[in-house]
């Protein structure tokens, strides 16, 4: 499932695909399914949250999933991310 969000959002990171699925023109069906090779072979989990997201007008969501899931993904791997800034530099 983590790969496939990442793929998914690396996609989405493109402007051409951002104006896709912003695009008021073009009727909620249209968007998702010019979407779809984005999401082809993808986990069934993603595909149907997609799929969710269209159905309820929030589209939108899918643009900050990336972050949003990287950072719930950590936070359940109890990892925690920082900056170290030191005098001289760390070997």
């Amino acid at each position: 499932v983590a790969a496939d969000v990442r793929r998914l959002a690396s996609g989405l990171a493109s402007p051409k695909v951002r104006q896709l699925l912003m695009n008021p023109h073009l009727d909620r069906q249209e968007r998702l399914r010019r979407l779809e090779p984005a999401i082809a072979g993808a986990h069934p989990l993603v595909r149907n949250f997609v799929a969710l997201v269209f159905g309820r007008g929030r589209e939108r969501v899918l643009l900050g999933l990336g972050e949003a899931f990287r950072r719930r993904l950590l936070d359940a791997q109890g990892v925690v991310e920082g900056v170290a800034e030191t005098a001289r530099p760390m070997e």
